[in-house]
């Protein structure tokens, strides 16, 4: 299933998705926050991309974030932990960030995860450090997960 906003478009991982996600796992921010989704060896990384170009098949959404262009500018995956729980992950390039793609997408995921029926409590790591994601995390818990 694609989605598609006003800026974005959210896809499912391919295989073929290999060279973007190996050049952005190395970015130090993937490493620190996302232990264990990324790492400096390609053939683990493919792997990874297997399992994320599969993953929409089950309960779990594994999304490359693109601009209309269909150039990837990030990942966002919502993994269901239990019944009602997902654990959610993403990663902007640095380029992308503070524009509020990450708002605009998780805008976009959270209804569609609410049609598979299983989010009740929504979980997610924030850098309280970082003001821009502590905020859109607010502002998504008003506006969006309150609607249901």
């Amino acid at each position: 299933m694609i989605i598609q906003t006003n800026r974005l478009i959210l896809r499912p991982f391919v295989k073929t998705d290999i060279e973007w996600y190996h050049d952005v796992a190395q970015h130090p921010d993937i490493k620190k926050w996302l232990c264990g989704l990324a790492t400096s060896d390609k053939s683990i990384n493919q792997e990874h991309v297997n399992i994320f170009s599969e993953g929409n098949d089950k309960d779990d959404f594994y999304y490359v974030i693109t601009n209309k262009e269909n150039e990837p500018l990030g990942f966002i995956i919502a993994i269901r932990i239990s019944r009602y729980t997902v654990d959610v992950s993403y990663f902007l390039k640095e380029e992308s960030r503070h524009q509020g793609y990450m708002h605009e997408a998780l805008e976009a995921l959270v209804p569609k995860m609410r049609e598979k029926n299983y989010l009740y409590r929504f979980r997610m790591q924030i850098d309280i450090d970082n003001k821009v994601e502590t905020v859109m995390m607010l502002l998504l818990s008003d506006d969006e997960l309150k609607k249901y």
